[in-house]
């Protein structure tokens, strides 16, 4: 309980500095961007220090980290090794989603995603991802076949109306890259939305092109089949999606993190990050989707 309110004293002494820090003359509002930015900042700068206490104290008790490999850390394992989860980062850019709010960008040789979430005693960070940025494009196989798993069935039962939507709308996206319908991907896309893999970043015109000319050939690739999934919901407008999948061609297994917002009466997606899982074994094609 003691350490309960100490976290909370120095989590309000941080929202503090934040309303006040200038910003070419300005305050920063303590829920924006620019705030999140703060806030993220301090938690590197904390992980160079490899002060533990202080980076505990920004982690979520769920949180979660794929790193590079498609290793899974839980918060207390990356404590035991804070400094290894640092260095320079490059590119970064924030998305703000009012209870969700979304850090990329480049660090060594690899493209990252910070997840933040709005909890009752502030901000923190919620989960992360980490993917290789391949040297050369890689060539990613393709397969025909029934799409069962994820389009039309997954191995999780939804725990509110919102998590049914969430999932639902994320089926509806995967059925219309399958059955290509290119109008129906860019209506389920963010206008920001982000697409990162071992292939590299595609953004939403990139992937509505893609689905296009597979509309014109008539065909699309099943969604490859999910092992593991969990959605957490922020608020009634912003949900995370937590997946490991095998791909429909083969392959290695990969974890995926994948970002959706309420915007304009619809669920679409803002970010999908998948991070190949190179300890575990290739599989064969699916050969069903199921």
């Amino acid at each position: 309980m003691r350490d309960a309110v100490i976290g909370a004293i120095v989590l309000g002494l941080v929202f503090a500095v934040v309303a006040c820090a200038p910003d070419n003359g300005k305050a920063i509002v303590p829920d924006s961007a620019e705030a999140i930015g703060l806030i993220d900042r301090s938690l590197q700068s904390a992980i160079s220090a490899d002060d533990e206490r202080a980076v505990g104290r920004r982690l979520a008790a769920k949180f979660t980290l794929t790193d590079a490999a498609g290793k899974r850390w839980l918060k207390s394992a990356v404590l035991k090794d804070v400094e290894s989860f640092g260095g320079e980062e490059n590119d970064v850019t924030i998305n703000f989603y009012n209870t969700l709010a979304v850090v990329m960008g480049t660090r060594k040789d690899t493209r990252f995603a910070r997840v933040w979430a709005k909890r009752v005693l502030g901000w923190r960070l919620f989960a992360a991802i980490e993917t290789p940025i391949a040297a050369a494009p890689v060539e990613v196989a393709t397969a025909a076949g029934d799409c069962v798993n994820p389009c039309r069935s997954v191995p999780y039962a939804a725990k509110s109306e919102v998590e049914s939507a969430v999932l639902a709308a994320w089926q509806r996206l995967e059925t219309v890259k399958w059955q290509p319908n290119a109008d129906a991907v860019a209506d389920g896309l963010a206008d920001e939305f982000a697409g990162v893999t071992s292939s590299g970043l595609r953004g939403r015109e990139q992937i509505v092109a893609a689905v296009r000319r597979g509309e014109g050939q008539r065909k699309g690739q099943p969604g490859d089949p999910v092992d593991f999934m969990r959605i957490h919901v922020f608020g009634v407008a912003t949900a995370l999606i937590l997946t490991r999948q095998t791909p429909f061609a083969g392959g290695r297994p990969y974890a995926g993190l994948r970002v959706w917002i309420l915007r304009a009466g619809r669920w679409r997606e803002t970010l999908s990050q998948e991070t190949t899982i190179e300890a575990a074994p290739p599989v064969p094609p699916t050969g069903s989707g199921d």
